[in-house]
């Protein structure tokens, strides 16, 4: 009975070594598994710690690039409002020519006139000379 024992137990025993086996097996896939997990996730972390830093290189990009839109917008505002003061200084411009050319067509205008007077003056001075001249020459003839 001592040997059916001792070989029953013999055989749990071997069956025990062959589940120790057998876990042991699972136990180092498992920390195999583990390890694993434990490297991925450190990478993980790592690259998250990357994308963190990325993420934030974009946050002060985006704000320079606001900056740096508003300061355009603001250059373009100031633009605009010196084209509408050039655009105001033009009209006033072509106003204050429009107002010098009609006073040139008037003085003109008004020279002309004086002009066609003094022709008509000298025209009737002249012949009046002539007259005198031809009276005056009648006058010494006979004293001659």
């Amino acid at each position: 009975e001592t040997a059916a024992i001792s070989s029953s137990l013999k055989s749990q025993l071997n069956d025990l070594g062959q589940q120790f086996i057998v876990l042991t097996g699972e136990r180092d896939k498992f920390l195999k598994e583990s390890n694993k997990f434990r490297v991925d996730t450190e990478r993980m972390g790592g690259e998250q710690e990357l994308l963190i830093g990325k993420i934030e290189e974009l946050k002060i990009t985006r704000d320079t690039l606001e900056g740096d839109i508003e300061q355009q917008v603001a250059e373009y505002q100031d633009m605009m409002k010196c084209c509408a003061n050039l655009q105001q200084d033009n009209q006033d411009y072509v106003e204050q020519l429009e107002q010098v050319r009609q006073e040139v067509k008037e003085k003109t205008s008004a020279l002309e006139e004086k002009t066609s007077a003094l022709e008509e003056k000298t025209s009737a001075l002249e012949k009046s000379k002539k007259e005198k001249s031809t009276d005056c020459d009648s006058a010494l003839i006979p004293l001659l």
